[in-house]
């Protein structure tokens, strides 16, 4: 996945994240789960980019304190985030589909 947010604090990401439409995924290294969600969303990444949304992979051993914050309990868990605020959450290996949908569904949203 390319990376948008390559942030190097909580602080520094949470700034990010307050602003536009993110689609974050929490994911654990060892996970094969989390191996082939990634593969998933490299799929998806361009269409969701002309939809507007940013993208972050993030490993909850780097971030556990975000993990909690937003009481991530499996991975995958995929956050579509709009200025700072969860509007959807997609737990486990997600279809390429499914994933487009849930973003289109939240980008209809805001227009």
């Amino acid at each position: 996945m390319n990376q948008e947010s390559k942030a190097t604090s909580i602080k520094e990401l949470g700034s990010r994240i307050k602003n536009g439409t993110w689609l974050v995924m929490f994911a654990a290294e060892w996970s094969s789960p989390c191996m082939r969600q990634a593969e998933i969303l490299e799929a998806v990444e361009d269409s969701l980019r002309e939809m507007g949304l940013k993208t972050a992979q993030l490993s909850s051993e780097n971030f556990p304190e975000l993990a909690e914050r937003w009481s991530i309990l499996a991975y995958p868990t995929i956050l579509i985030i709009r200025n700072g605020s969860v509007k959807c959450r997609l737990i486990g290996v997600q279809s390429a589909e499914s994933i487009w949908k849930a973003a289109d569904r939240i980008n209809k949203k805001q227009n």
